[in-house]
């Protein structure tokens, strides 16, 4: 069996999909007989960080089920190579570094190693995130007005409440989504409202919530004393035990020593 690269794209959470890689990566990683795994997961709104979650940890389990899962599909095909599941290096690009994050954190069997290129996620609780400033509807175009006005349903479940018509019959309401487009637009409208945490997590006004409190130790106790989002901050996790990090710098991963190191 030959050790991967689980890969997770970027896009903001909110766009995006397994095809939107890094191909340097991928090439680097074929071209030593190693594995490229690039993963969808599921998307913000109406999805939340839960089921990202889920689906990291889904991934996990697939890939670890040598009898029944990816390497089943593999032999099926009449692939000669299959996926050592305890030789697995995780990282993504840009927002992909989140569900590698938490790949890292929670799933099983745990990544030898972990790498982020130009990674977000592993801090939610600075104050870019929270609604510090919350931006007057005369001050946005209609699109994004229309946009902050999400509501929540009484699951707690994203929906929209002016733009439900737009998004219904929006080709880009199609997971997996296209990057680029007028998702854009969404990914300003969530951080410019101070919104993006709410949908994140599920909690309606948690963003809010959290800006309220102004010291960033007591902001982080905050979510680690929260049954219902706890998982979804990986700085509240990060310790000892957490895989080494390659550098960002190292695109070419079969070429650093230290992946090297942790997958032959």
């Amino acid at each position: 069996p030959v050790p991967s690269v689980v890969f997770f794209h970027g896009g903001s959470l909110i766009s995006g999909n397994r095809e939107f890689l890094c191909k340097d990566i991928k090439r680097d990683a074929l071209s030593r007989g190693w594995g490229f795994i690039s993963a969808d997961y599921r998307l913000l709104i109406p999805s939340t960080g839960h089921e990202i979650l889920r689906d990291v940890k889904s991934l996990f389990a697939f890939l670890a089920d040598t009898e029944g899962g990816l390497n089943k599909e593999l032999r099926a095909l009449g692939c000669p190579h299959q996926i050592d599941p305890n030789r697995l290096f995780v990282g993504g690009s840009s927002a992909g570094a989140y569900p590698a994050f938490l790949a890292a954190l929670f799933a099983q069997p745990k990544p030898k190693g972990f790498f982020s290129l130009y990674g977000v996620g592993g801090d939610f609780l600075t104050e870019f995130y929270l609604p510090w400033l919350l931006p007057s509807a005369d001050s946005l175009d209609g699109l994004i007005y229309s946009l902050l006005t999400f509501k929540f349903s009484n699951s707690c479940r994203p929906g929209l409440l002016l733009t439900n018509r737009h998004y219904r019959s929006n080709p880009w309401n199609q997971h997996p989504r296209p990057p680029g487009s007028n998702w854009g637009a969404l990914r300003a409208a969530l951080h410019h409202s101070g919104k993006f945490l709410d949908y994140l997590t599920g909690m309606e006004g948690l963003g809010s919530q959290l800006s309220n409190v102004p010291d960033y130790k007591a902001r982080c106790e905050m979510v680690a004393s929260c049954e219902k989002c706890k998982y979804l901050f990986p700085q509240i996790w990060i310790d000892k035990d957490f895989p080494p990090v390659s550098s960002s710098t190292e695109m070419q991963i079969g070429s650093s020593a230290f992946v090297r190191a942790r997958l032959l």
